[in-house]
């Protein structure tokens, strides 16, 4: 049976060599650092955001108050050039405003520390994990080009191995065509094979394979030989 290259279902799936392993741990190892970078620069966001909060309650009140203060100026201007009443309700408005920014601000300051200090945390983590990233995005050529070296190596051990058993069967095909053409030449029934042909044995070559182990004369003294010996195995030949 000639030998084939396709794998059937109950194959077992072939065998990962140890580049290949390590390409694909470190790949594997990649994509892990990007869901993780991303995870860690959503969080990033919200503390950013929580610290913007934070300090926008911290600065409502002083804010406030600086406006409180320019209204009752305003006021109290009106009040000693006219003498008429003037219409707080700005006024209350914005005294009712600064006590809800006073209660929202009780613990902004503590809370811009705290967010300030996640951030830096976090900021830390996320420039940790970039060169973490570029050490292994780094590697990933090196250990491609290993691993298809590794492959290679398996591959040319298959090719080699086909092109053996493609040689014996060569072989075998055109020493059962010289036996024919033997016996055409002794019983002149010129009825020939052409085991001729075997001479012009062309294989297909892979750059660093080895040549032929055995020169066209060779090639044809051993169809000779294994001629004769079917030649002799079928009782055709003394």
């Amino acid at each position: 049976m000639r030998p084939t290259l396709t794998l059937r279902k109950n194959d077992p799936a072939p065998e990962v060599g140890p580049a290949a392993a390590a390409l694909a741990a470190n790949r594997q190892r990649a994509d892990g650092l990007v869901i993780e970078l991303a995870e860690k620069t959503k969080i990033a966001a919200a503390v950013q955001a929580a610290l913007v909060d934070a300090e926008a309650k911290a600065a409502a009140p002083g804010a406030l108050r600086e406006q409180i203060e320019q209204v009752e100026a305003g006021i109290q201007a009106k009040q000693e050039l006219t003498g008429a009443l003037v219409d707080m309700g700005p006024l209350t408005a914005l005294q009712a405003q600064l006590a809800i920014a006073e209660r929202e601000a009780a613990g902004a300051p503590r809370r811009v520390l705290v967010e300030t200090k996640k951030l830096e945390e976090l900021n830390k983590e996320i420039s940790q994990l970039h060169a973490v990233q570029r050490d292994v995005q780094g590697r990933i050529a090196t250990l491609g080009v290993e691993a298809l070296w590794e492959d290679l190596a398996t591959k040319a051990a298959a090719l080699s191995a086909a092109r053996s058993a493609y040689v014996v069967a060569h072989d075998a095909a055109f020493a059962t065509a010289r036996a024919i053409d033997r016996v055409a030449e002794e019983t002149k029934s010129g009825r020939f094979a052409n085991s001729a042909a075997a001479g012009a044995l062309c294989l297909p070559m892979v750059e660093g394979m080895k040549e032929l182990p055995y020169s066209a004369t060779e090639h044809w003294q051993r169809l000779e030989t294994a001629a004769v010996a079917l030649l002799r195995e079928m009782g055709l030949h003394s």
